[in-house]
């Protein structure tokens, strides 16, 4: 999961992403070496904390808002809710 702007990865073919799930999943690219990262892309530039229904949580520190790759998998939206608190809650008993 990416958790900064600064994050980057970059596949074979030279494209970007911003975090390594997204590699090779066309519709996560931000960019590429001949134009370089396009940061404009929704995938790039998506603010977990926009989102009411993370602020209001007491895992957000862990989640980070979820996978937005993962959410627009799933749900075909960037927006989609992808919570796993229950598994963040499990693993959190185990580890602490």
């Amino acid at each position: 999961m990416a958790h900064s702007q600064s994050s980057l990865a970059m596949s074979p073919d030279g494209k970007f992403y911003n975090c390594l799930f997204g590699v090779g999943r066309e519709v996560c690219s931000v960019g590429n070496l001949d134009v370089g990262y396009e940061p404009m892309n929704r995938l790039a530039t998506y603010a977990y904390l926009d989102d009411t229904r993370c602020l209001r949580c007491e895992l957000l520190e862990s989640c980070r808002g979820g996978c937005r790759y993962d959410s627009y998998m799933e749900t075909g939206s960037i927006e989609g809710i992808f919570c796993k608190k229950e598994a963040l809650r499990r693993m959190r008993s185990i580890l602490l």
